[in-house]
């Protein structure tokens, strides 16, 4: 939830939060795969989750679109694996 309780800030949260968990795992699935000869390591995706819900929660009070959301997963699940 957001600190003003307004319903389209939540709404914009939300869809941040998404879209950073989309990129940090995104971006793991493809650099795991070609680290490990074509096979996915769970524990990386394990670790890209957590760190694309940290990266965000970190940045939540930046003014930011779901493209530069999607961009700090996308880094966060890189610097992860």
């Amino acid at each position: 939830a957001t600190e003003t309780g307004d319903a389209s800030n939540e709404m914009h949260c939300l869809i941040n939060t998404i879209m950073a968990l989309i990129g940090s795992t995104g971006a793991t699935f493809y650099l795991s795969q070609h680290l490990n000869e074509g096979k996915f390591d769970a524990v990386h995706i394990q670790n890209s989750t957590l760190a694309g819900g940290v990266a965000i929660g970190a940045t939540a009070r930046l003014a930011m679109g779901p493209g530069s959301a999607l961009l700090v997963g996308m880094v966060a699940g890189l610097i992860s694996v």
